[in-house]
């Protein structure tokens, strides 16, 4: 089974964007057991404070269906500590990125999808699981 991990952006974008093929798309492919969905518990802890600033008002059902989602849908990636922190800071250009990209990494995702490409090295990423942007991953799923 192919285990995808998301970006908080993706997360963001997911659950603000009110056509959210992509999660339609994330739900069918999960539910026919042809992927498994995991999110960061960095992620989580991340983006409450994103949907309160860009959301203003209403923010919180936003929010409240993306972690009812996360319960129901996923499996809740655990948050990585010291040395294995240290281990993949050279993984991304964005400090705040580290415990995202070495959660992905350590959980095993063959997939790790972002909506900020350039935060992120490639080059290191890529000895470990591939890094899509949404629009690719769409694309993947699509085909599968």
């Amino acid at each position: 089974m192919v285990k995808i991990a998301f970006d908080s952006n993706v997360l963001y974008s997911m659950f603000t964007d009110p056509k959210r093929i992509i999660h339609k798309a994330i739900d069918k492919k999960a539910q026919a057991k042809e992927i498994v969905v995991g999110v960061p518990k960095y992620c989580l802890l991340e983006i409450e404070p994103v949907f309160r600033d860009k959301l203003g008002e209403g923010w919180q059902e936003h929010y409240e269906t993306l972690l009812a989602w996360a319960k129901t849908h996923t499996h809740e990636i655990p948050l990585p500590r010291g040395h294995i922190l240290k281990h993949y800071k050279d993984y991304t250009n964005d400090v705040f990125d580290i415990p995202i990209i070495a959660s992905a990494m350590e959980w095993g995702a063959n997939y790790f999808v972002t909506g900020n490409l350039k935060h992120y090295n490639k080059e290191k990423i890529e000895t470990h699981s591939r890094i899509l942007s949404l629009r690719q991953f769409l694309d993947y799923l699509l085909s599968i």
